[in-house]
C-alpha cells in the first residue's frame, strides 16, 4: 500500500493499529501514556534523510498539525528492525534503565514478535467482526496493512529461531536462550492458551520458510526439545509435555516434512557438515537416542536398566507384596508404556503420511538404527556399544503398529511383499548374515545376478515388512532371550540363597562371626529382591498382551510368507500347500537371513513357555504347517538346531495342560486334524531322530539327547491317533532307514540307563557319607562344600538322564510292540538282548541296593515302573526265536534268577505289567531261553574247537554269512558289518569309506563253514 495515496484518516488508522501491534510509537508523548517504546533514533533518522520528500509524504511531521511522523505500512520493516535492535548499542546499565521504563523490553526477540503477531491477529479478527460497518475498500486496505505486518513478524520470528544471536540483548551479548525459551513456553502452555504458540503461527512460519531455512528452524526447536527429553528419560518425567508439543508441531504438515529434511535428522553431531545421508551418520549406536532429532522422543523407558527408579516406584518391598498387588503394578506400568508407544506411533505415522520424502526419511532412519545396532543380535552384547533397551523397545512397537494394516488373518496383502527385495535394495545390507540354506558364495552369486538393471521403487509394505523383521531381530527377540537367561540366573541365585540359609541354620555361629554372616545374608536377600523386582518390571513389558498380540500377527504373516516362498505354485495361503516340495529350494528362500525363520521360532517358543494364552492370537494351523514342512525338508534348512527348535515347539504344543487350567487349551489337537501333519509329521520326526546324531557342533553328543527327548514326547502324543500310528508303521517298512533309527534308539537307551544307574549309585554314596553326622561334621569346610557341590551336580545329571532314559525306554517299548520285526534283525537283536539283560541285572542283581536313594521321585527314578518297561520289551519280542536265541547267547548278563526276581517284584507292585497273563508269559519266555541255552551249549560242544578262519574277527563267533570288505580285504560276518555301519560308515580295519552294498559275499568260506558244521553235527554220532 502506497502511503502517498492514502487518506489522512487511513494513515492515522495505520499509525494507531501498527503502534498497538508493535508496542512502539513515533510520538514522544505516547510512551508516557501507554508504555510503548519510543523509537527516537528512527524518528531522527527519518527527519534527516527524508527532507527531499517532506512535502510529498503526508506521514511525516506537519508543523501545522503534528510534530512527529506516522507509523505507516511502508515503514513496518524499518520499525520492526529498529525495535529488535533497540538495546543493541546500550551498556548494561542503560539496558537495565530502559527495561525499567519499558517492561515490554524484558521479552526476548522471539517472544516480542510472537506477541505482536497475536495482536495483529486480534485486530484482524476485530475488523472481520465489524466488516458490516466498514466500507469494503477501507476494510480491504486495513486487512492488507495488518497482513503485511504479520508477514514481517513471521519472517523475523523465523530468523530469530534460525539465528538466535542475530538480535543481541544485554549490551551486545547474543541472546542464546531464545530457542530454549520458545520450547519452555510451549511446554507450559498449549497452543490454545493466551500465553501459548498457536498452530496458525507455526503454519505461517512453515509457509514463509519452506525451502528457505525451515529445516534449520525445525532442527533448532526439536533439537532443544531433545535436550530436555534426554535430561529426564523417566516415564514419570515431563515427556507428556514434550509429546504434546511435538504433536502440535507435527499437526503442521510442512513442519513435519521439513523435520525429516533437517540437518540433524540423521546426525546432530556433524552440525553444518551433516551430509543428510543415513549411511554417513557419525552418531554411534549408543548415542542415536541423543544425537538425532527424532531419537530423544523414543528415550522414555520403563526398563530398570534405563531407569532404576521403576523398581522402587512399582515394586518396592516385593517380599511383602501378594500376587494380585504385583499384577496391579504390572498393569499400571504397562498402561504407561502403552501410552508412550501409541503416541510415538502417531508421530511416526504422521511423518510417513506427510509425503514420499518424509516416508523415505523415516525408513532410512530405521535402517540406520538397524545398521548401527547389528551387535544387539549377537549372543554376547556390550550394552555400552548399542542403543538402550527402551529406545529399541519403543521403536519395535511403532514398527509393528505400522505393519498392522496388512496383518489381517487372510494375509490379503501378502502378494505385495517383494521376495526379491534384499537383492535389489540398498536400505538393508544383510549379506553378512547367515543364510537359511545358501553358502556365502551361493548367496553372493545370486545377489550379483540380481544387481543388474533398474528396479522400480519398493512399495511401503515391502520395506516396512523387511525393516520390521530386521529390527525385531535386534530388539524383541534378543530381549526375550535375555529375559530367559535372567530367569535362569534368578533360579540359581534362589538356590544358592536357600543353601546359605540352610547352612546357617544347621551350623549356627556366635558373636562377630554370626553378625557378619547375618549382614551378608541380608545383602544377598536384598540383591535377590532387586532381581525379582527387575524380573516383574521387565516381564510387564515383554509380555504385554498388546505387544504380543500384534507381534503374534506379524510372525504369523512371516510364517505364511516363508511358506509361500517355497510353494511351487506361489499361492499359499490363498491355496493349500502341496507336499512333498521340490528337492531343491528356490534361491529367493535359501538366501534369506536365517533369523527370518529362527526369530519366528524363538518368539513362538517364548509364548509357549511363558504366556500360552497369547498363542490364541496366532494361526495355529499355519504354525503346524510351518513346523511340519521345514522339519520334513532337511534340504531347505541347513541349521539342525533350528529344526530342533521346531521339534521343541511341537513338544510344548503337545504338553498336557494343568488340571486346573482355565480355559483348557489343547493346542496339540491340530496335529491330529491337519492333513499335512497326519501324513508327514511322524515320519519327519523319526527321520530327524536319525539326522540329529551328527549336528556338526562340538556339543552334539549331549545335544542329541535333549532333542530326542522332545521327539519321543511328541511321538508318544501322536501314537494315540490311528493315522499317525499308521504312518509310523509305514515308515518301518523302509528297512534300511528303520534299522538305523532302531540302532540309535537302542544306543541312547543303553547310554542313558547306564549313566542313570551310575549317578544314582554315586548319590547314594554321598548321602550315606553325609548321614554320618559325627564324621561329616569333622570334615573341613572346604571338603564338605566340594562334596555338596558334587551331590548337586550328580542330582542334576541323574534327573536329566532318568527323564531322558524313561522316555527313550518307553518309546522302545511301544515300537517293539507295534513294529517288532526290525528289532529281531541280525544286526540289532543281539545288541538289544545284551542291553536289556545288562539293565535287568542292574535293577535286580546283587548291586541293586546301591540304587536305593532318598526321595527317588525327586530324580524321576521309579524303580518298579522302570523294571516293568524293561520287561515289556522282553514280552513284545518273546515269541520270536531270534530274540530268544540272542538273550540266551548273552553270557555276560543273562541269568534266570534275575527274571524270577523281577517277576516277583512286578507281581507284587500292582504295576501296569503285573497281570497274570504277562507274568505267565514271562515265565514261559524264561523257560524258552533256558531251553535255547542248553541247546546252544550242546551245539558248542558238538562243534568243538572252531578254526580261526571261521570266526568273526570282531565278535569271535562262528560266522553265518561271511563277506569280504573291499578295501581291507578282511572277512567278517554280514550281521557284524551291518551293525558296525549303523554307527560308522567306514571299514573298521583301515577307516576307509564303506557302505553295505560294497561288501562281497565270501561264498567259498560260507561253504566251508557249512561243511564244518555238518561234519560236527551230533546227528552223525552214534547214540
Amino acid at each position: 500500500m502506497a502511503t502517498s495515496s492514502a487518506s489522512p484518516s487511513s494513515l492515522s488508522w495505520q499509525d494507531n493499529a501498527l503502534s498497538r501491534i508493535l508496542q512502539v510509537t513515533l510520538n514522544p508523548q505516547h510512551p508516557k501514556r501507554q508504555g510503548y517504546v519510543y523509537l527516537a533514533e528512527l524518528v531522527r533518522e527519518w527527519q534527516t534523510t527524508n527532507t527531499q520528500n517532506h512535502d510529498n509524504d503526508p506521514s511525516l511531521p506537519s508543523t501545522s498539525e503534528r510534530t512527529y511522523p506516522l507509523l505507516t505500512a511502508d515503514r513496518i520493516e524499518e520499525v520492526v528492525l529498529s525495535r529488535l535492535s533497540y538495546l543493541a548499542t546500550m551498556t548494561p546499565d542503560q539496558v537495565t534503565e530502559a527495561k525499567s521504563h519499558y517492561p515490554v523490553l524484558n521479552a526476548n526477540a522471539f517472544t516480542y514478535l510472537l506477541q505482536c503477531w497475536k495482536r495483529a491477529k486480534d485486530i484482524r479478527q476485530g475488523l472481520l467482526q465489524r466488516q458490516a460497518n466498514l466500507d469494503p475498500q477501507v476494510l480491504q486496505s486495513r486487512l492488507e496493512t495488518v497482513d503485511q505486518c504479520s508477514q514481517y513478524l513471521i519472517s523475523y520470528a523465523g530468523i530469530t529461531l534460525n539465528m538466535p544471536g542475530m538480535f543481541p540483548d544485554c549490551g551486545g551479548n547474543p541472546n542464546e536462550d531464545i530457542v530454549a525459551g520458545v520450547v519452555e513456553v510451549m511446554l507450559k502452555e498449549d497452543g490454545f492458551s493466551p500465553q501459548g504458540i498457536p498452530q496458525l503461527f507455526w503454519e505461517e512460519v512453515t509457509q514463509r520458510f519452506d525451502g528457505d531455512g525451515l529445516e534449520e528452524i525445525v532442527s533448532q526447536v526439536v533439537g532443544q526439545m531433545g535436550i530436555g527429553l534426554n535430561r529426564d528419560k523417566s516415564v514419570f518425567g515431563k515427556f507428556r509435555d514434550y509429546y504434546r508439543v511435538m504433536s502440535e508441531l507435527l499437526n503442521v504438515k510442512l513442519l513435519a516434512v521439513n523435520l525429516t529434511r533437517a540437518p540433524g535428522w540423521f546426525d546432530m553431531l556433524a552440525g553444518e557438515n551433516a551430509s543428510g545421508k543415513w549411511s554417513e551418520s557419525t552418531v554411534p549406536a549408543e548415542q542415536l537416542h541423543i544425537h538425532t532429532l527424532f531419537g530423544p522422543l523414543f528415550t522414555p523407558s520403563a526398563f530398570p536398566r534405563d531407569d532404576p527408579s521403576i523398581l522402587t516406584t512399582y515394586f518396592k518391598d516385593i517380599r511383602q507384596r501378594n500376587r494380585s498387588d504385583v499384577e496391579s503394578a504390572m498393569t499400571s506400568l504397562r498402561g504407561t508404556v502403552d501410552g508412550i508407544q501409541r503416541t510415538l506411533f502417531q508421530f511416526t505415522d504422521t511423518l510417513v503420511r506427510a509425503n514420499n520424502g518424509a516416508r523415505q526419511a523415516v525408513l532410512e532412519y530405521v535402517a540406520m538404527v538397524i545398521s548401527k545396532n547389528c551387535n544387539r543380535g549377537k549372543m554376547v552384547v556390550d550394552d555400552t556399544q548399542v542403543s538402550p533397551d527402551g529406545f529399541m523397545w519403543n521403536w519395535q512397537m511403532v514398527l509393528l503398529l505400522l505393519c498392522e494394516p496388512f496383518l489381517d488373518s487372510q494375509a490379503s496383502k501378502i502378494d505385495r511383499i517383494d521376495p526379491l527385495y534384499l537383492a535389489k535394495t540398498t536400505l538393508l545390507s544383510l549379506q553378512d548374515e547367515t543364510k537359511i540354506k545358501a553358502t556365502e558364495e551361493e548367496a553372493n552369486t545370486y545377489f550379483e545376478s540380481m544387481a543388474g538393471g533398474s528396479h522400480p521403487p519398493a512399495n511401503f509394505i515391502t520395506e516396512i515388512f523387511y525393516l520390521t523383521l530386521a529390527f525385531q531381530h535386534l530388539s524383541l527377540v534378543p530381549m526375550y532371550r535375555g529375559f530367559i537367561t535372567s530367569l535362569r540366573e534368578l533360579g540359581e541365585f534362589r538356590r544358592q540363597l536357600d543353601q546359605l540359609k540352610e547352612h546357617m541354620a544347621e551350623q549356627p555361629l556366635e558373636g562377630t562371626a554370626a553378625l557378619l554372616h547375618e549382614r551378608y545374608l541380608e545383602r544377598q536377600q536384598a540383591e535377590f529382591d532387586t532381581m525379582v523386582s527387575r524380573k516383574f518390571a521387565t516381564e510387564a513389558q515383554l509380555f504385554n498382551p498388546k505387544v504380543l498380540t500384534v507381534a503374534g500377527q506379524f510372525y504369523t504373516l512371516t510364517m505364511k510368507w516363508l511358506l509361500r516362498l517355497v510353494d511351487p505354485a506361489q499361492q499359499y495361503p490363498l491355496k493349500p500347500l502341496s507336499l512333498p516340495l521340490p528337492a531343491q529350494p528356490p534361491h529367493k528362500f535359501t538366501t534369506l537371513p536365517e533369523y527370518f525363520m529362527s526369530d519366528v521360532v524363538d518368539f513362538v517358543l517364548g509364548l509357549l513357555k511363558y504366556d500360552t494364552m497369547m498363542m490364541l492370537h496366532m494361526s495355529l494351523e499355519d504354525l503346524v504347517i510351518f513346523v511340519v514342512v521345514f522339519l520334513d525338508h532337511s534340504s531347505y534348512v541347513k541349521n539342525p538346531y533350528l529344526r530342533a527348535n521346531l521339534v521343541e515347539i511341537l513338544f510344548f504344543l503337545t504338553l498336557e495342560p494343568p488340571a486346573d487350567a482355565f480355559p483348557r487349551l489343547d493346542f496339540g489337537a491340530m496335529l491330529n486334524t491337519n492333513p499335512i501333519s497326519l501324513e508327514y509329521l511322524a515320519p519327519a520326526l523319526m527321520r530327524f531322530y536319525v539326522e540329529v546324531e551328527h549336528t556338526g557342533a562340538s556339543s552334539q553328543f549331549y545335544d542329541k539327547f535333549n532333542i530326542r527327548y522332545n521327539i519321543s514326547q511328541v511321538l508318544k502324543y501322536l501314537r494315540k491317533n490311528e493315522d499317525h500310528r499308521r504312518q509310523i508303521q509305514e515308515r518301518s517298512k523302509d528297512e534300511s532307514f528303520f534299522i538305523r533309527f532302531v540302532n540309535l534308539l537302542m544306543n541312547d537307551t543303553t547310554y542313558l540307563l547306564d549313566e542313570s544307574l551310575t549317578k544314582l549309585t554315586e548319590i547314594r554314596n554321598l548321602q550315606q557319607e553325609m548321614a554320618n553326622v559325627a564324621e561329616w561334621s569333622a570334615q573341613p569346610d572346604t571338603y564338605r562344600r566340594e562334596r555338596q557341590s558334587l551331590l548337586i551336580q550328580d542330582e542334576r545329571m541323574a534327573t536329566s538322564y532318568l527323564s531322558l532314559g524313561n522316555e527313550t525306554l518307553y518309546m522302545l517299548g511301544y515300537l517293539t510292540e507295534e513294529v517288532p520285526l526290525p528289532f529281531i534283525s541280525p544286526e540289532i537283536v543281539e545288541r538289544l538282548a545284551a542291553m536289556l539283560n545288562y539293565n535287568l541285572q542292574g535293577m535286580v542283581g546283587p548291586k541293586c541296593m546301591e540304587l536305593k536313594v532318598k526321595n527317588p521321585e525327586k530324580y524321576h527314578f521309579r524303580p518298579r515302573q522302570l523294571l516293568c518297561m524293561i520287561l515289556d520289551v522282553y514280552l513284545h519280542l518273546a515269541h520270536y526265536p531270534e530274540f530268544i536265541r540272542a538273550v540266551a547267547r548273552d553270557g555276560r548278563s543273562y541269568k534266570k534268577d534275575w527274571f524270577l526276581k523281577a517277576i516277583k517284584i512286578v507281581g507284587s507292585s500292582g504295576g501296569f505289567s503285573s497281570s497274570n497273563a504277562n507274568v505267565e508269559a514271562l515265565r514261559k519266555f524264561v523257560d524258552q531261553v533256558e531251553t535255547e541255552l542248553r541247546e546252544s551249549q550242546l551245539e558248542e560242544e558238538d562243534l568243538g574247537e572252531i578254526p580261526d578262519e571261521f570266526l568273526d574277527p570282531l565278535t569271535w563267533s562262528l560266522m553265518e554269512e561271511p563277506v569280504i570288505l573291499p578295501s581291507s580285504k578282511v572277512t567278517l560276518d554280514l550281521s557284524t558289518i551291518k551293525s558296525h555301519l549303523l554307527s560308522d560308515a567306514t571299514d573298521p580295519f583301515n577307516r576307509s569309506s564303506l557302505t553295505i552294498d560294497m561288501v562281497v559275499p565270501n561264498t567259498e568260506l560260507k561253504e566251508k563253514i557249512r561243511e564244518f558244521k555238518q561234519s560236527r553235527s551230533t546227528t552223525t554220532k552214534p547214540v
